[in-house]
């Protein structure tokens, strides 16, 4: 297999991992020609685009233009850049750096997207996390979060659901003062029925509240949402918000308090006798954690238990307060008619025997009544001094309680300055991340563009150096047909001069031959002409004896020559 198909190969597994789906093994490079797998990516990373994808697919277009299509969704909405440089139909047609550069962009996108996913679901476990360690209601939590408006609207919404939850449990109490004397898992039961209330009444307002800081937090942790500068200013813990949301809570605090006041001042209470209760275990236990465990849980039913005798306990203080100062009949009296009511009810329900001797039972009635007396008087000191000590006790347990409160508030403050700030840190993160994986890809399509640019070069200069070696080979085969006719010339002016200096030659010894004989013939002539002179002289000098004759021969002489 070719090292480019198998790099393709591996780009394609590792954006499937990203996107946890389903490996494929035996991987062709004509299967990854096909736009369904580049669908099905699409489907999962883009779900905005899913009619889109739909109608690709539904078309009875070739592979080409389908994955053209792809190319432009991912180009225009996604990333909003030219991916010109790739072409669907080059990679239906099979061509491997068009398919490289489109898988490698693939694969940084589902980069993102795996980061994009695991840092949600890191989000939503931190706000578990923070959602049970603190303790802190959720309308307080959803009505701190709020802008000035809709923090009004909550917070005035906040106190009407805690004055009508007050009206509920004192309601409650009151029912329990009435039955004290019925069973105990009833008075359980009915605990638990007004603690589930509570928790429906907060889940409803928890509803209530849809700008709450926690769901837009988790909107814009998990759509990446841009940040609006009301909610940059929430985030960032406004302290005019903060100090506003503190006076309005201290005068709901007090307004609650005067109501709650009112309302236990119009209601009449007859309590029975009273258990030492457990103060140990009711700071050990918080009752959001405890209204969190099961009905049937005996730290639930305990609870319960001592938190209704503690009730019971502050209503009887109240109680004795109120007679000490009207003092319209002491508190001994009225303990005693109570207990004598009882005594009375419980010898109607007994027996009728026969009358008896009327003095003398009433002399015991007095006598017994009397010993009553001095056992309740002992009881009541006894009892006001385990009070006192109780009211010591439960003073040094309230002071060590409003400490731990104290802490336990620094402690939700700073978890809840820790989650914000980590919550912020996470979303800048995720914010940086996003940019510098757009930045990648960004660079990914420059340097793509730029090997296209320089390819595009290569394949220029490549066509200009072919161009060249063809016109210089034309040229050459040119000049060497000049060459070869020079050469041709030049020998045949060559073999010309030979020709001509051997004709030269040639020429040369004959005209030196003829030179010669022509020399020699006119040496002849001349000594022939000088012979016929000598005798013309002499038959001149014979004939100048008579000139006629010699003009004849002089004639005769001149027309010869």
């Amino acid at each position: 297999m070719n090292s480019d198909v198998q790099d393709i190969i591996d780009l394609y597994q590792q954006i499937v991992s990203n996107l946890d789906l389903d490996p494929q093994r035996d991987v062709n490079i004509e299967q990854l020609k096909n736009e369904r797998n580049y669908c099905t990516i699409f489907r999962i990373m883009f779900p905005f685009l899913e009619k889109e994808i739909d109608n690709i697919q539904k078309e009875r277009n070739p592979t080409g233009e389908k994955l053209q299509g792809l190319i432009e969704f991912l180009s225009y909405p996604v990333l909003t850049m030219d991916l010109s440089h790739i072409s669907g139909h080059s990679i239906a047609q099979g061509d491997l750096r068009h398919l490289y550069n489109f898988l490698q962009i693939l694969l940084e996108l589902s980069k993102l997207y795996k980061d994009q996913a695991q840092n949600s679901r890191s989000n939503s476990s931190s706000q578990q996390n923070f959602q049970q360690n603190n303790s802190t209601p959720p309308e307080q939590q959803s009505d701190y979060f709020n802008d000035n408006a809709e923090y009004e609207l909550s917070s005035q919404e906040e106190g009407g659901n805690k004055q009508t939850k007050k009206i509920q449990r004192i309601k409650s109490q009151k029912d329990l003062k009435n039955n004290a004397t019925q069973d105990k898992n009833a008075t359980t039961k009915n605990q638990q029925s007004n603690n589930q209330r509570k928790s429906s009444a907060r889940k409803d307002d928890q509803k209530k509240v849809p700008n709450s800081k926690e769901n837009q937090l988790k909107a814009i942790s998990n759509n990446l949402l841009p940040v609006t500068q009301t909610q940059q200013r929430i985030i960032t813990q406004d302290p005019n918000i903060a100090t506003k949301y503190k006076k309005k809570q201290q005068q709901q605090q007090k307004q609650s308090s005067k109501e709650e006041e009112e309302q236990l001042d119009q209601l009449d209470f007859d309590f029975p006798d009273i258990s030492e209760i457990d103060y140990d275990f009711l700071e050990q236990h918080d009752e959001e954690e405890v209204n969190q465990l099961e009905d049937d849980d005996p730290i639930k039913v305990k609870y319960i238990r001592e938190q209704q005798k503690d009730n019971i306990r502050k209503l009887l203080q109240e109680k004795m307060k109120e007679g000490e100062e009207l003092g319209d009949r002491p508190e001994i009296d009225d303990f005693i008619d109570f207990q004598i009511k009882v005594i009375k009810e419980s010898l109607g329900k007994m027996k009728i025997q026969p009358p008896s001797d009327e003095k003398e039972t009433i002399e015991k009635i007095i006598k017994n009544r009397n010993q009553y007396k001095e056992f309740l008087k002992d009881y009541l000191k006894t009892y006001q001094q385990k009070q006192k000590k109780q009211e010591i006790q439960q003073n040094k347990s309230m002071q060590n309680q409003k400490q731990l409160t104290k802490m336990n508030q620094k402690k939700k403050d700073d978890l809840k300055k820790e989650f914000e700030n980590e919550h912020l840190s996470m979303y800048y993160k995720l914010r940086d991340e996003k940019l510098n994986y757009l930045r990648k890809i960004h660079r990914i399509i420059f340097e793509l563009e730029k090997r296209k640019i320089i390819d595009e070069k290569k394949d220029h200069l490549q066509m200009r150096r072919q161009q060249n070696i063809i016109t210089r080979n034309a040229l050459a085969s040119v000049e060497n047909a000049y060459n070869d006719k020079i050469t041709m010339l030049k020998e045949k002016l060559q073999n010309e001069r030979k020709d001509r200096h051997v004709a030269g030659v040639a020429q040369k010894q004959i005209l030196s031959k003829l030179e010669k004989e022509l020399k020699d013939e006119k040496i002849k002539q001349i000594q022939e002409l000088k012979d016929i002179w000598r005798q013309e002289k002499e038959r001149f000098d014979y004939l100048m004896k008579d000139d006629g004759e010699l003009e004849k021969r002089i004639l005769q002489i001149y027309k010869k020559y």
